[in-house]
């Protein structure tokens, strides 16, 4: 029988699942006329995670929306979901993540871990409630459907389970960067502190920088589709 389902269409609607919180983050929507939903669910003590989109095409393959799942402190959130996130990254040996996802669609959109690289230990804000020090945004794609990375190809790196292209951009109040898997994956673990020891060898980041989130979903652009993600865990060491 299928899980029971909540349902939340709201932007930047939540359910909370300690330590991770299900986000219906819609920060790219500008004038679109839109549907973008998350549901959440447990059965049998398994938790799903599952969301559906209709993104109209607006002339540009710009992210609308980012439907995901979050433990720790997003830069724009006052407090963390977690108490094992921020951290500095020098602490850290290992960010062990599990998952499992099955992402259907038309369209332009991928699924992608986000993790947020702060210059100190907690957010700090301005008095519009902008964050100020974000230093990065790290990506990992384990999977594309079309969307193109912001910036330009870096070099190629690889992990103990895979090869990623790595991309680089400057933003205007952060870096971007970018690992984007060579060949899919929809399910497995992932130590991505890999990534990050990556960056800081090539001094992309710095091992005193705080790591305040890990994320994931699936980057939106255009398109209609829906995903089912079970068995999500991260593990700080």
């Amino acid at each position: 029988m299928d899980p029971l389902y909540a349902t939340d269409c709201s932007d930047f609607g939540t359910f909370s699942n300690p330590p991770y919180v299900l986000e219906n983050n819609t920060h790219g929507k500008e004038m679109a006329i839109f549907t973008q939903c998350v549901h959440y669910a447990t059965q049998s003590g398994q938790v799903f995670y599952k969301w559906n989109w209709t993104w109209p095409y607006l002339g540009s393959l710009k992210v609308r929306g980012y439907p995901e799942v979050i433990f720790g402190q997003k830069p724009w959130m006052p407090t963390s979901t977690t108490t094992a996130l921020p951290r500095k990254i020098s602490t850290i040996s290992r960010i062990d993540s599990t998952f499992n996802i099955n992402s259907v669609g038309t369209g332009v959109f991928n699924t992608a871990y986000d993790l947020w690289i702060l210059t100190g230990p907690t957010p700090t804000f301005d008095s519009s409630g902008k964050p100020t020090n974000i230093h990065s945004e790290v990506m990992i794609w384990t999977d594309n459907q079309g969307l193109p990375p912001a910036g330009g190809v870096i070099g190629v790196e690889t992990t103990t389970e895979g090869t990623y292209n790595l991309y680089r951009d400057y933003f205007p109040d952060w870096k971007y960067l970018a690992f984007v898997r060579n060949v899919p994956i929809t399910s497995g673990v992932l130590d991505l502190r890999e990534f990050l020891t990556i960056l800081v060898n090539r001094s992309e980041i710095d091992q005193n920088h705080y790591l305040a989130s890990v994320e994931y979903g699936n980057e939106l652009s255009h398109g209609t589709g829906e995903a089912t993600l079970t068995g999500f865990s991260v593990s700080v060491l």
